[in-house]
């Protein structure tokens, strides 16, 4: 005699029943009351755990405060972290009148502090002025300053022709071994970064010297500046 096989909890095809309408096996089974206690209790467990995943036990979505929170890719520490001179303020905290700078050490009014929420009394740590030397401020400013402080230390000219304009002049590898050298300080081979490199060694000059643009592409594609070739032919 042919038994009829019982259908799995495992199994996932869909199946009709008798009223026409589209089961699968695991509802079936539910709803029949034919499954076990421990295929009951396993269903009810697994659809427990994928509701639970969806947000809530019930199936329902989250809502919420938490749930806008969290769809925004914002979690609790970062947004407790983001309000914590509100969140002072609202337990009573008074923000000073004044506070030191952690660069200079000079105690200033809060108005020469830039606003930052993070930080207890809501402005930053470094004044506005030592915010702006730092290079922090404005990165064009900064790379001026740092530009000017090596062109000073070179002697402020072309050491083959003479020429004085800052626009023309650049620092150029007298062993014409600069791509090599820029490639191990820095990966991207950035100028501003040679520059930090250059007044960290207080400005070597046995293998650097200040040349105008004309002089170093000439140097560097002939191999020598016209100006170094007619000095000396003329010796």
């Amino acid at each position: 005699m042919a038994h009829e096989q019982r259908p799995s909890i495992d199994d996932d095809k869909t199946i009709r029943g008798k009223d026409g309408s589209q089961l699968s096996n695991r509802a079936q089974l539910a709803r029949s009351g034919a499954c076990s206690k421990g295929e009951e209790t396993l269903f009810s467990s697994r659809r427990t755990l994928g509701d639970s995943r969806n947000g809530t036990t019930d199936g329902t979505p989250e809502t919420g405060a938490k749930g806008e929170q969290e769809s925004h890719g914002l979690t609790k520490k970062r947004a407790k972290r983001q309000n914590t001179h509100e969140r002072a303020v609202a337990r009573g905290y008074v923000p000073p009148t004044s506070k030191p700078c952690s660069k200079c050490g000079e105690v200033k009014p809060l108005d020469h502090f830039y606003v930052y929420l993070r930080c207890r009394d809501g402005r930053s740590s470094q004044c506005k002025k030592c915010y702006a030397l730092s290079g922090k401020g404005s990165t064009k400013a900064y790379i001026a300053r740092l530009r000017k402080q090596v062109l000073e230390a070179y002697g402020h000219q072309c050491a083959c022709c003479g020429e004085t304009e800052e626009k023309f002049l650049a620092v150029n590898h007298i062993f014409n071994d600069g791509a090599e050298h820029r490639r191990t300080i820095a990966s991207n081979k950035s100028g501003t970064r040679f520059y930090v490199w250059l007044r960290q060694r207080g400005f070597p000059k046995d293998r650097y010297q200040l040349l105008c643009h004309n002089c170093n592409c000439a140097k560097g594609y002939y191999g020598s500046c016209p100006h170094a070739d007619r000095r000396s032919l003329a010796a």
